[in-house]
């Protein structure tokens, strides 16, 4: 038993993984947006692990105060929170 929780805690998730990277690509994302479509609008479209990248760069957005280059949001079997 103590061998398996080791070996457990060494193996790398890959699910964990990009959980972990959505903050980061969200903010490049949010980031890209405001420098190359500030004049237009753009509609997100994410699917499972994108949707927390779009709830991300949505999160950066809003506190940019840089909202109004979204036109809509699409996200289909999605993983975010809905806080």
């Amino acid at each position: 038993m103590k061998l398996f929780n080791n070996t457990k805690k060494s193996v790398s998730n890959p699910f964990f993984e990009a959980l972990n990277n959505t903050g980061s690509t969200g903010r490049l994302l949010a980031e890209c947006l405001i420098k190359n479509f500030a004049d237009r609008k753009v509609t997100l479209v994410g699917f499972s692990m994108g949707t927390e990248v779009i709830r991300c760069c949505l999160d950066t957005l809003a506190d940019r105060n840089s909202m109004e280059i979204i036109h809509k949001v699409v996200t289909i079997g999605g993983i975010a929170k809905t806080e």
